[in-house]
């Protein structure tokens, strides 16, 4: 949006992906969080898809959004993300609205190549809460996957996974969070 300058030129960066077909510019992605630049493996999942908004492979210096409505039950959870490079993840309080304060869960600050990082947390009363995953991309490869792990078993699974038994389901407003409905994220990218 013109407020991230290029220290060398003393100009905004451009803003090179592509806008979303979303009023706001964002993206509705109905699957999973497993993106690659190029559509490489990377990670522990084999399901890559490009980054929405970005042409194939050699994209350096951007950054993911993702909104997600998650429905959890009350207890113990365990998340993880798998990037190559930064990610923070963030959680506000139970829907009622807006996104309001938010607790970053989980996090990692730097370049890296494909790597996990895990957090855990508590969710004292089941419902359904407004994540964040803000992703970045300094050079060379770009993967991100958004996954919960199962505390008995140690199985990663990706959130949204349509496929596999006991994923957290994701949706994209309150009016789709059905029993049976799997919706999705919404994805910006700059």
């Amino acid at each position: 949006n013109g407020t991230l300058i290029d220290p060398a030129t003393e100009l905004p960066f451009e803003n090179a992906a592509e806008v979303g077909p979303n009023a706001d510019g964002s993206f509705d992605v109905d699957s999973v969080v497993d993106f690659d630049d190029d559509g490489a493996l990377s990670g522990h999942f084999e399901r890559e898809a490009l980054f929405p908004g970005l042409l194939l492979g050699g994209n350096n210096e951007f950054a993911s959004e993702g909104w997600f409505l998650l429905d959890l039950p009350a207890g113990y959870h365990r998340f993880g993300v798998n990037s190559d490079d930064g990610f923070e993840v963030s959680v506000g309080t139970p829907f009622q609205g807006e996104f309001t304060a938010q607790t970053v869960l989980g996090f990692y600050d730097g370049g890296r190549a494909a790597d996990d990082t895990v957090f855990d947390f508590l969710v004292q009363e089941s419902g359904v809460y407004r994540f964040r995953l803000v992703f970045f991309e300094i050079g060379g490869g770009a993967s991100c996957e958004f996954y919960s792990v199962n505390l008995g078993t140690g199985e990663r699974i990706l959130i949204n996974d349509v496929i596999a038994p006991g994923s957290i389901r994701s949706y994209r407003s309150m009016e789709t969070v059905l029993p049976s409905d799997f919706s999705s994220v919404i994805i910006r990218v700059a």
